[in-house]
């Protein structure tokens, strides 16, 4: 990676995070993240302490290339409620250890387990499991199989859903210990 511009692009893809989101959080201009990632700014060291800390990786191997990187993978989710109909969004969630795409998000409900985070992505297509809501059940997780011919779904509830709505494709199920959740 010829500058520090190619060194962040490629960590901010790891981490899943967006120039928009990184300009947000750090309370940066979106203008100076994309001059920093163009290689315009070279050595932004004004900034260059919160970036690698946000990213969680060296400075020097940031601005430089050299040494470590110490590089842990951690993915950053919004985290959403979401109960009849409504989606609200109730913090940001940090996974160590992983790698998802952007349009991820967390769910939590009261229709679901306490201690879980539900990482749904918004592709709505394709084998897998989903995150489905129904008014009356709340949410619910439903397998779906692309057959030739027609969609079949199996709902993991007592009871199916009566006006089901695809939320979307669950990438994972992971345990709160595992996480950190900030409101």
């Amino acid at each position: 990676m010829r500058h520090i511009g190619d060194r962040l692009r490629e960590t901010m893809r790891m981490r899943g995070i967006s120039a928009t989101q990184l300009a947000r959080e750090l309370n940066l201009g979106k203008g100076h993240v994309s001059n920093i990632m163009t290689g315009r700014i070279q050595s932004p060291k004004k900034h260059l302490p919160a970036i690698a800390d946000y990213l969680q990786v060296s400075q020097s191997w940031l601005l430089t290339g050299e040494g470590s990187c110490e590089e842990i993978p951690i993915a950053v989710f919004p985290v959403y409620e979401i109960n009849s109909g409504d989606k609200q969004q109730t913090g940001m969630c940090k996974v160590p250890g992983i790698f998802t795409c952007e349009e991820s998000f967390g769910v939590i409900a009261g229709s679901l387990p306490e201690n879980i985070l539900v990482i749904v992505s918004s592709a709505t297509t394709g084998d897998g499991l989903y995150l489905i809501e129904d008014k009356q059940l709340g949410l619910v997780i439903a397998s779906r199989h692309d057959l030739v011919t027609r969609l079949e779904w199996t709902y993991l509830s007592s009871t199916a859903p009566l006006e089901p709505s695809v939320i979307g494709k669950i990438e994972m199920i992971i345990d709160k210990e595992t996480y950190i959740y900030e409101a």
